[in-house]
């Protein structure tokens, strides 16, 4: 399963801790600030509890499970082509198309 994991960190921003705590979670991409996507077998409240030990009671974090690549500007080629491997989607595609309307 892929997860997406977003955070705000307030008063004591130890970001090496909290990136340390995510990647140990599975294969992982940083496409922006403060989200990542983490391909785990864990199930979400697994994850959920390892992100909720690794900060501050005054901290925000959210974690979903994700089934389609979405669309967007990211940070690097790096994590575009970690989403494309992830969801099968051809390598050399700069473009991700959006699901079809159901």
């Amino acid at each position: 399963m892929i997860y997406l994991i977003s955070y705000d960190l307030h008063r004591t921003k130890n970001y090496p801790v909290l990136h340390k705590t995510i990647s140990d979670i599975g294969n992982c991409t940083k496409p922006l600030e403060s989200l990542w996507l983490v391909e785990s077998p864990l199930a979400l409240l697994e994850i959920n509890n390892i992100i909720k030990n690794a900060v501050d009671s005054d901290d925000c974090y959210y974690v979903v499970p994700i089934k389609e690549p979405g669309v967007g500007k990211l940070l690097s080629t790096d994590a575009w082509n970690w989403i494309r491997s992830k969801f099968g989607l051809a390598p050399s595609s700069m473009t991700l198309r959006l699901p079809a309307e159901k």
